[in-house]
């Protein structure tokens, strides 16, 4: 299939993939299948060892919101249940809100077997069934002065129309805001029941409304330039940081006293002002801070990992460290009691770029667990796209930590664990710094873990597969990197892709990772780092590949993985794919999934 750019005819012999259809594809898939399963099957015993380490269950903590009424407990995938207090009927969704007085309950959750198509559903007390329910909208609602805001779908994953409808009948839709510029997608940010906000956003753009009971109101200008705003628990308090002005707090900051510590080396992340409680950055290293309106603020906490609060508004903060299943622990309380508090978490430590820059990376050594073997190996893995922080969770990685491995968590530009600046360093034009970034994060964690290349593994998922790939290619031409790579739903074949805007996600990533329809240096410039575009004519021979996909995945089509696979031209690359799945499996799910993938690693490092 030919595809014509700014007079450029370019071919790709396996662009009949794309289509996904017809009896060539059918029986591709199922050969892949018949391939995987035959290399998993005498691996049953290890994987279900490995997948009782997975799903190991701790004691499920227990949320209550709507004055207790409604209790809700989430999982270590994120996935949430709930139910009313006293009923026996559970409920899976991805979010919810409920009344004041825990009588009613709004929901999302995807209807689509993980194709990402979403519904709002509306229940009441001793109802079975929804009351009423709304489909086609994105994984966002609000509910401010009797009403249920939320945003329609144009097409897939691209969410351009603000709504709203009666919150207790789900009738009386109105429209309030429609999105004309293709290259932004529309998020409901909650507030509490007097307010929302609105944000629009490409790449590193944002433009923000705030919604009440009245009006939409802009925050500002609209603005070009790159932005980021922190929201505050009541209406009209927010951080906002502009490329030109840095960070400034919003009237109703400045109007209530809030005192807050220098930003210079401090990013906002959460800002909490009912519960009196700032979450910044540097570095990765996350700072806990409690603030006051007129005193000085102090740390309460400070290390490297990740901080989230719970979205119900009650007084526990689940703390994610490497090494250590995330818990929670209560905010007012004077510190965490650290999991490992006798034992070493790991250690910070900077790779030299190829343009001098200094890149952080977390380093947790081996441990002794019970199934310590004697091997020394290390995984390397990251993600570095959209400005997106890292989880630091390494639940998933502990039957290889158990065993000895070593984990270096990359924290390279492009993802969201440093500056604005950091972060927007990585798009567009910066690809090319991500992958020095990895490159050199990889090299040093193998001197510092005193691993070989033959025994480092990467690992990447969605974007992340972007630096996976991008380093695997260009490893044939150059000094060994790496004995083998494990990418989940790997984004692979960027060229293609950003010159399809048929595709759910093309023009609204323009921003973040070109889009050559626009001018002849974009078409180059994703070229220069496209991963598909380097793999040598011989492939990829001698390097284990692990690379999982699924057919209903809306983010990152499974053509991508699979022509990877067939352009890799070798005997040990290998292609999971799944069937009725999305871009996010259940946790069950996912740890099945882990675990062979795991088992497979294992099987081939020993």
């Amino acid at each position: 299939m030919s595809r014509k750019t700014h007079g450029i005819t370019w071919t790709d012999d396996l662009a009949w993939m794309e289509s996904m259809r017809g009896p060539k594809w059918t029986n591709l898939i199922r050969k892949h299948q018949s391939t995987w399963s035959a290399l998993v099957e005498p691996l049953k015993g290890q994987i279900a060892t490995i997948n009782a380490e997975l799903s190991a269950k701790s004691v499920p903590f227990l949320f209550h919101t709507g004055q207790g009424e409604v209790e809700i407990q989430i999982g270590t995938s994120g996935n949430i249940r709930w139910r009313f207090k006293g009923s026996p009927l559970v409920h899976d969704c991805k979010n919810l809100i409920a009344s004041l007085k825990g009588n009613l309950v709004w929901d999302i959750d995807d209807v689509g077997e993980g194709a990402e198509v979403y519904a709002v559903r509306m229940y009441k007390r001793d109802s079975v069934k929804p009351l009423w329910q709304i489909k086609g909208i994105s994984p966002d609602i609000a509910i401010v002065g009797g009403r249920c805001y939320y945003l329609e779908v144009k097409k897939k994953l691209v969410y351009w129309r603000l709504m709203s409808c009666n919150a207790l009948t789900g009738k009386d839709k109105q429209v309030h805001y429609e999105e004309t510029d293709y290259r932004y997608n529309l998020e409901i940010i909650r507030g509490d029941e007097k307010h929302a906000y609105l944000r629009r956003q490409a790449g590193a753009k944002q433009d923000c409304f705030m919604i009440t009971a009245t009006a939409i109101e802009g925050l500002d200008t609209v603005s070009q330039e790159s932005r980021r705003y922190v929201f505050g628990s009541h209406a009209g308090e927010y951080l906002c940081w502009s490329q030109s002005s840095g960070w400034s707090k919003s009237p109703e900051l400045v109007k209530a006293g809030w005192k807050l510590p220098p930003m210079a080396r401090a990013v906002p992340e959460r800002l909490d002002t009912r519960r009196g409680i700032l979450i910044t950055r540097w570095q990765g290293c996350r700072t806990l801070w409690a603030i006051h309106r007129y005193s000085e603020p102090k740390v309460k906490w400070r290390g490297w990992g990740s901080l989230m609060l719970d979205p119900w508004d009650s007084h526990w903060i689940r703390l994610t460290r490497p090494g250590a299943e995330p818990y929670w622990w209560p905010y007012d309380s004077s510190a965490p009691i650290e999991p490992l508090a006798n034992k070493e978490f790991g250690k910070i430590h900077f790779a030299i770029s190829a343009d001098g820059t200094e890149v952080p990376f977390y380093l947790l050594k081996g441990t002794s667990g019970p199934h310590r073997d004697s091997s020394s190996n290390l995984i390397v893995t990251g993600y570095g796209a959209y400005g997106l922080p890292s989880s630091f969770s390494t639940h998933m990685w502990k039957p290889l930590l158990d065993r000895g491995w070593s984990l270096a968590i990359g924290l390279w530009r492009g993802g969201g664990d440093h500056t604005p600046e950091w972060a927007d360093a990585g798009r567009l034009s910066g690809r090319a710094k991500v992958l020095e970034d990895a490159e050199a994060v990889v090299r040093a964690a193998q001197k510092a873990a005193g691993v070989g290349t033959k025994n480092t593994l990467l690992h990447g998922r969605s974007a992340g597969g972007l630096w996976v790939g991008g380093l695997l290619a260009r490893q044939s031409g150059n000094a060994a990197l790496c004995g083998g790579a494990y990418m989940e739903f790997p984004y692979l074949d960027a060229l293609r892709t950003t010159t399809n805007r048929a595709l759910p996600l093309t023009d609204i990533e323009a921003d973040e990772f070109g889009l050559p329809d626009r001018s002849f240096a974009e078409f180059v410039d994703v070229a220069s780092w496209s991963p598909m575009e380097h793999i040598p004519v011989k492939g990829l021979p001698g390097v284990l590949q692990i690379v999982r996909t699924a057919l209903n995945d809306s983010q990152v089509y499974a053509y991508e993985s699979v022509k990877w696979i067939t352009r890799s031209r070798c005997s040990h690359a290998y292609l999971a794919v799944e069937g009725a799945q999305g871009h996010f499996p259940s946790a069950d799910k996912n740890n099945s999934q882990q675990a062979q993938d795991l088992a497979v690693i294992l099987s081939h490092f020993g």
